[in-house]
């Protein structure tokens, strides 16, 4: 699965290590994901979305979203305990377009415009994640 472009866009990538905890190339259409960590590189066995632990595909899957507008796409999302900020670039290849995710664990590190502590505001965050996926 990783050809020559893969490859080049991979070693391009590296300078967005500061920005983001994981980046991942996707093929929303196929599921299938290669992700990239701290310099490595691994191509799953698993679709997409068993990242977030949900069994099923995403409901608002913004990489088939960005795949479809060919525009880039932000959510806020939750895995287990931990809240990320994702970022869903469309990128056109030679032969197909892919989608490359930025994940960004703001669990943490999350303000919005306000002071006060960070983490009520996470844990709120959090909390409307959660209740806005079960409806």
């Amino acid at each position: 699965m990783i050809d020559d472009e893969l490859k080049k866009i991979l070693e391009d990538i590296k300078f967005v290590d500061k920005i983001s905890d994981t980046i991942r190339l996707v093929d929303p259409i196929q599921k299938k994901v290669i992700t990239y960590n701290n310099g490595n590189t691994e191509i799953a066995d698993n679709n997409c979305f068993d990242f977030w632990g949900k069994n099923k595909v995403c409901d608002n899957c913004i990489s088939m979203r960005s795949y479809n507008n060919n525009e880039t796409f932000i959510k806020i999302e939750y895995n287990q305990e931990k809240t990320f900020m994702v970022t869903a670039i469309p990128f056109e290849l030679s032969d197909r377009r892919i989608v490359i995710e930025m994940l960004k664990d703001i669990s943490n590190t999350i303000f919005i415009g306000a002071s006060g502590g960070a983490n009520s505001i996470s844990t709120e965050i959090h909390s409307l994640i959660c209740l806005s996926t079960r409806k």
